[in-house]
This record gives structure tokens, sequence and C-alpha cells, in this order.
């Protein structure tokens, strides 16, 4: 039975048996493909990227969606300029206010840049001073 892996081939054995070094145009052309491949995989996330920005900015027909949105709470105004970021966006606060999801919760605070993690305390020493005990792991 045959090796087919090219380095256990005789092109890249010495004389002797052992592995030969590989030369710098074998390495030069290895490493071509190799930011090829990487290159077009970058391309292909940014592809997708811009693909689904441009989508949850699509304005919807408010006429499909008014009643949703007045069904939830919100005011009929709102309902004039829905996108799916607009209607992500009052799911996620549903979700937040109906179910009370505290992981909901937690995301939406940190999303806007108001989450304070909380420090506990412990008792007081026998010298009057609090100290820190370590954050809970989540």
């Amino acid at each position: 039975m045959a090796n087919k892996n090219p380095k256990q081939s005789k092109q890249f054995r010495d004389s002797q048996g052992r592995f030969a070094r590989v030369d710098k145009e074998l390495a030069r052309k290895a490493g071509q493909k190799g930011a090829a491949s990487y290159h077009q995989k970058e391309a292909e996330k940014r592809t997708m990227k811009e693909t689904i920005s441009a989508l949850l900015d699509v304005q919807l027909e408010p006429d499909k969606v008014r009643q949703r949105i007045i069904n939830l709470g919100y005011p009929a105004e709102i309902a004039e300029n829905v996108t799916p970021r607009l209607m992500i966006a009052l799911g996620f606060i549903n979700r937040c206010m109906g179910k009370g999801d505290p992981n909901a919760i937690k995301l939406m605070l940190e999303l806007i840049g108001e989450y304070v993690e909380t420090i506990r305390h412990e008792l007081p020493t026998n010298k009057g001073e609090l100290l820190l005990a370590p954050k809970k792991k989540d």
C-alpha cells in the first residue's frame, strides 16, 4: 500500500532517507495557497455581514406590522418607519419586560452600557474594614 502523503515521498527525503529541508520556493508556494484561502474566507464573511446588515435596514410595510406593534403596547408612530432591526429590538424589550428573563435583561443592559457588575462584600473584620470577596463566575 503506497502512502499518498507527499511529505513521505522520495522527493522530500535526502539520500539517507531522512526528511529533507523544504526549499524556499516550495515554502513560498504553500504560503501563497494558504493566504489565498484565508482571503477568500474573509471575503465570504464580509459579504455575509454586509448582506445581513442591508436586510436589517430594509423598510417593511407599515400596514402589516402596525397592528402587531400596537398590540405590544407601543404608539402607532413607531410603526411608520419599521425595519427588521426595530422589530428585533422591540421583541428583545418585550422578552425582558414580559418574561423577566434575567439573561436578556443583563444582555440589554450590557448593550446600552448601563450594566454594572455588583461586588459582594464580606462581613466587617475585627478592624472594622470591609473585605472584597472574589467575584462569582457566571
